[in-house]
């Protein structure tokens, strides 16, 4: 945003780095152009123009891109015209039916991130025998972190 790279760390709260620099939270540059903040878990970016990037530092990320650069945009957010058919477009211009394939062709290696196209922390198979003893009413409740 702004000619800034911002780089948001899986489990990293309260920090965000920006030009290869770490900020504490928050954070503003060019009279609040672009503001870091973190909201309860959540990490916000945000730009004068109406760009806006919310991440829970884990899984969850949510980009509101204005409607001035509709088809302008690349990436895993697809190109903003209106059209699901052509949104799974790898970097070299081809197009995949494939998210696995698309995801990965996205990433950005990040030095020491836990996360890679070869990662080797993959999550176990679904057992029904283990998810069933946890959908009867003994076991349902209010969820606290």
């Amino acid at each position: 945003l702004h000619g800034n790279t911002i780089v948001l760390e899986r489990g990293k709260k309260w920090q965000a780095k920006v030009e290869d620099e770490y900020y504490n939270l928050p954070f503003s540059k060019n009279n609040g152009e672009l503001q870091i903040s973190q909201e309860g878990n959540n990490i916000i970016v945000q730009s004068s123009e109406g760009f806006k990037i919310i991440y829970d530092t884990a899984n969850y990320v949510e980009v509101w891109v204005p409607r001035p650069y509709q088809e302008q945009t690349t990436g895993l957010g697809g190109n903003f015209n209106n059209n699901l058919e052509d949104d799974f477009m790898l970097p070299n211009g081809t197009l995949t039916p494939n998210v696995d394939d698309f995801g990965i062709s996205w990433e950005v290696p990040i030095t020491g991130s836990i996360c890679s196209k070869n990662c080797v922390h993959k999550l176990p198979a679904y057992d029904e025998a283990q998810a069933s003893q946890y959908k009867d009413d003994r076991h349902c409740g209010l969820l606290t972190l």
